[in-house]
């Protein structure tokens, strides 16, 4: 895929990952807007999309990573996603997470994070529509208890979108790193079912349950 020449020409790198339709292909789209092209990755008929956005007369480059569910490869788009990311071309990683089933999205970020040291920076899509259901995500303490950036935006919004893309041109700059510690190291050998218990632990701790007790109030209480 001429990967060389993209890299020099594109600058630094980011790779978008995520689950299927979490709203990742959206934010790729935002941000490249005709400045995109598709095909397929080496020795694979998995298609991948490739872009290129400014920020600061700076030109970077997007990868779109094909949707997957675990960083385990069970099928070819699993692979192609894995064998990008440990190839080391990014420069950055970001997650696109739904907010909606935040427990599943937080295990393939607690995967990323074995698996590459690469600056990975989360985006929470569909937060406002979490809340209206009952589930409110405190943006902050999670970022904390990953120790990466944790960005709530809704992606349908495409100013919000291409406004994300200053946010990770800094994670690919690396602007700010050793102002937080990723909560696993590249290399770390966690299980399936450790990684699975951790993010529901998380979940738990990250996600606040509103409830509607009377016209005009309500009421918060942590999910237990």
């Amino acid at each position: 895929m001429r990967r060389a020449a993209e890299k020099e020409r594109d600058g630094r790198t980011i790779a978008l990952a995520g689950n299927p339709n979490v709203g990742k292909s959206t934010l790729f789209n935002a941000l490249t807007g005709l400045h995109q092209h598709t095909g397929n990755w080496t020795g694979k008929t998995v298609s991948c999309a490739r872009g290129h956005f400014r920020v600061g007369g700076r030109e970077y480059g997007l990868v779109d990573l094909p949707g997957t569910y675990s960083m385990t490869p069970h099928a070819a788009e699993e692979a192609a996603a894995r064998d990008y990311l440990v190839s080391g071309e990014a420069d950055a990683v970001c997650v696109v997470c739904d907010a909606l089933t935040l427990e599943r999205q937080l295990i393939l970020v607690l995967q990323l994070m074995q698996l590459t040291d690469r600056p990975l920076t989360v985006v929470l899509n569909f937060a406002r529509e979490a809340a209206r259901r009952g589930r409110r995500i405190d943006v902050e303490r999670l970022s904390l208890a990953l120790g990466v950036e944790v960005i709530a935006v809704e992606l349908c919004d495409k100013r919000a979108a291409r406004r994300l893309g200053a946010r990770l041109a800094a994670c690919a700059d690396r602007q700010e790193e050793g102002e937080r510690t990723p909560l696993l190291a590249c290399g770390d050998t966690h299980t399936p079912e450790q990684l699975a218990a951790l993010a529901a632990r998380m979940a738990e701790e990250c996600v606040t349950a509103v409830r509607t007790v009377g016209r005009g109030e309500r009421r918060d209480a942590r999910l237990a």
